[in-house]
């Protein structure tokens, strides 16, 4: 696994707000990450730039941009903190918390793949169902039903929620597991692989930017994914500030917002 830091400019501390919180958490703090996070000035925040639809670089400025680094931004301005972001290449989202790269995993985590042993997930902040990716005119599935169908290789990437459903429900076709959604993507562009299984997200973003794909969801009985940000396991103080930050962003519209001006559908858990 490949980490770096990039420093965001959300602001300095605000002393009087990280006292506040500081004295509010204080009974149940101890070991927690959040007296750490007020006190340095700073969240760290692991993102996977590979998970375009959510964070990417800008190709021309090469800016950090995309849902994920808006909600940071505004986790931070609410922590009145800045915001430093370590972009991750591949591995699980457990793996850069264990070894104290970052804080909070930013990078559309599904509650589904969610080890309790090694990370625990904020409330969700969005739902989406799962989207089957072909090429146009390419001679591949045209229904979800024909996903699962003698010859039919499927790509997902590793270590996700449309890995392990395809996992639970093919039978007859066969499946790829890459290590992230650009090697996903390479296969099924050069047709190794016939269709690949992603987020809503993920597959809106690839419609913007290939004009070759074509794009169908999945029937309402399977799994939608459910999204979450991942923090150690046994840190209640820094999940419930997690927990009231989604709840505030969904009911003040920041999220809808952010959803929104990243091109995503605006989809909050029922």
């Amino acid at each position: 696994m490949a980490a770096g830091t990039a420093a965001g400019t959300t602001g300095g501390i605000a002393g009087a707000a990280a006292a506040d919180l500081v004295s509010e958490y204080a009974p149940g703090a101890a070991g927690s990450r959040l007296p750490a996070i007020l006190a340095r000035g700073v969240v760290r925040v692991c993102i996977w730039p590979g998970e375009h639809a959510f964070s990417r670089r800008n190709p021309h400025n090469g800016e950090l941009e995309g849902f994920d680094i808006d909600l940071a931004q505004l986790l931070a301005a609410r922590l009145a903190v800045g915001v430093a972001f370590v972009e991750v290449t591949g591995g699980a989202p457990s793996a850069p918390l264990e070894t104290d790269q970052c804080d909070v995993a930013l990078a559309g985590i599904g509650v589904m793949m969610a080890d309790p042993r090694r990370i625990d997930l904020s409330a969700p902040y969005m739902e989406s169902p799962l989207v089957a990716v072909t090429r146009r005119g390419g001679g591949g599935p045209r229904r979800w039903s024909e996903i699962d169908s003698p010859g039919v290789v499927v790509v997902v990437a590793r270590d996700t929620v449309p890995a392990e459903v395809m996992r639970r429900s093919l039978r007859q076709g066969s499946m790829l597991l890459l290590d992230d959604a650009d090697e996903c993507l390479a296969e099924l562009m050069t047709g190794r692989a016939d269709v690949l299984v992603s987020s809503l997200p993920q597959a809106l973003h690839l419609e913007r930017t290939e004009d070759w794909v074509q794009l169908f969801r999945a029937p309402p009985n399977l799994p939608r994914l459910r999204h979450g940000y991942a923090i150690l396991p046994g840190d209640g103080a820094w999940k419930t500030e997690l927990d009231r930050f989604v709840a505030a962003i969904q009911s003040d519209g920041s999220l809808a917002r952010a959803a929104r001006r990243n091109g995503l559908p605006v989809a909050s858990p029922r």
